[in-house]
């Protein structure tokens, strides 16, 4: 059976699922890490960017991206997170309010990727300590693969070559959030393109 290639997404925009009961860590602690961030770098930016597109049935998707500094007078961001909510969420909260949402989760994951209140509530493997939800790690992984300056199919040659059979469509599935990604794979990409702050 061949794989279909399906053509990368250059907005890096995409629909998340909602968020599980138990892995609310971004919306529950968005507040204290706002106020951990500003004790710590009084002197720092908090800038959202809101892009707004519509999904094949029509609703309105608003994809931020949060940059954060530790001192606003620096050229470029400290750290970068990005999330995407919909009208069609299956959340009720997330519906109403789908912008605020995802500016929320934006900036949150934004401070904790600085290492603010960065301690996840559970145990998961130690590559994986930061990211808690497949979608996470799907963002995480994509966040890792851009720096590395790799497209999904230079990832999915670079795991083949590692004896991992992956194909473009494996790295697509992942990011979105749709397929799990294995212990052993993200030793690998540890290895390959630091993905998950491991050496």
């Amino acid at each position: 059976m061949t794989d279909i290639e399906i053509p990368e997404d250059n907005r890096r925009s995409r629909l998340q699922r909602a968020p599980k009961a138990d892995n609310i860590d971004d919306v529950a602690t968005a507040m204290e890490r706002v106020e951990a961030f500003w004790a710590k770098y009084p002197d720092g930016s908090i800038l959202p960017e809101v892009e707004v597109s519509e999904n094949a049935d029509g609703y309105k998707v608003y994809t931020v991206r949060a940059f954060v500094r530790k001192n606003s007078a620096s050229d470029g961001p400290d750290a970068v997170a990005h999330a995407t909510r919909g009208e069609n969420d299956e959340d009720d909260l997330v519906r109403a309010y789908p912008q605020e949402s995802a500016e929320t989760s934006a900036i949150s994951r934004a401070i904790r990727n600085l290492g603010i209140l960065a301690t996840p509530t559970k145990a998961t493997p130690a590559t994986l300590s930061a990211p808690q939800t497949d979608v996470e790690i799907g963002s995480a992984l994509t966040a890792a693969r851009e720096r590395a300056e790799l497209s999904q199919k230079d990832l999915a040659a670079a795991m083949t070559d590692r004896q991992v059979k992956w194909s473009q469509t494996t790295v697509s599935s992942i990011e979105k959030g749709t397929r799990s990604l294995r212990h052993n794979e993200a030793q690998h990409l540890a290895e390959l393109i630091g993905f998950g702050g491991a050496r």
